[in-house]
């Protein structure tokens, strides 16, 4: 188990296939139990992101 803090252009990776992805989304699989923090306007930037 590891403590992980990811800014918005860590965590869209997760949801956007790009370079990176794939660490991402294995940082976030459950099996491994790693916490996973973000700040509160990540979420902002996530939209934004998505949106374009």
């Amino acid at each position: 188990m590891s403590l992980y803090f990811l800014d918005g252009c860590a965590l869209i990776k997760r949801y956007v296939a790009e370079i990176g992805s794939g660490w991402v989304v294995g940082l976030c699989n459950p099996k491994l139990k790693n916490n996973v923090f973000i700040a509160a306007v990540t979420a902002v930037e996530i939209t934004v992101a998505i949106g374009r």
